[in-house]
């Protein structure tokens, strides 16, 4: 103990405390999920923003299935899009 009560912790190589390799697999796994769903967002948001962009302010524009199609290929490279859009 020392003097305010609080014990001391050994903090040596052999007390820390590591995960598994299942652990490990798990979290990469867990990790790598998420970024494709934020990725994946990121997509739909930025292929929406582009066809609302072709549509025009009164919504004249002529959008098919073709346009949707290379919106969401233009849309993959969404970080790059996105700074395209709010700079235009």
């Amino acid at each position: 103990m020392t003097s305010i009560g609080f014990q001391q912790i050994d903090m040596s190589v052999n007390t820390v405390l590591a995960i598994s390799p299942q652990d490990h697999l798990a979290i990469t796994i867990v990790g790598v999920a998420w970024v494709s769903t934020a990725y994946a967002l990121g997509m739909i948001w930025t292929a929406l923003a582009l066809i609302d962009r072709w549509r025009g302010t009164h919504g004249e524009g002529n959008i098919n299935f073709v346009s949707v199609i290379a919106a969401l290929v233009m849309a993959a490279a969404w970080p790059i899009v996105l700074a395209a859009l709010i700079v235009m």
